[in-house]
């Protein structure tokens, strides 16, 4: 998938996100993601299973993942806090 330049500036506005991305330890765990680096046992996994190690192993990084996704567009967040893609509701 592929953030479009509307998408990245929609979260450009959103204060919270912009000062979460100012915490060195999350610059840290999103290297590690790009790099393909289990966080937690620092092995070369690939960035797909870094990121899903992340977001199992790291509450924090998991709802900034959340707030992204849904900052994008890409998913909903319910009122009872579960975040849905959207393109896979249920109709």
């Amino acid at each position: 998938m592929r953030v479009e330049d509307t998408q990245l500036r929609g979260l450009l506005r959103d204060e919270k996100l912009c000062s979460a991305l100012r915490d060195p330890k999350l610059q840290a765990l999103i290297e590690s993601i790009v790099t393909g680096v289990d966080p937690t046992s620092g092995a070369q996994v690939g960035r797909l299973a870094a990121l899903e190690a992340s977001r199992k192993g790291n509450p924090k990084f998991s709802e900034f993942a959340d707030s992204v996704l849904v900052g994008i567009g890409v998913c909903q967040r319910h009122k009872d806090g579960r975040v849905e893609f959207v393109a896979h509701r249920a109709k």
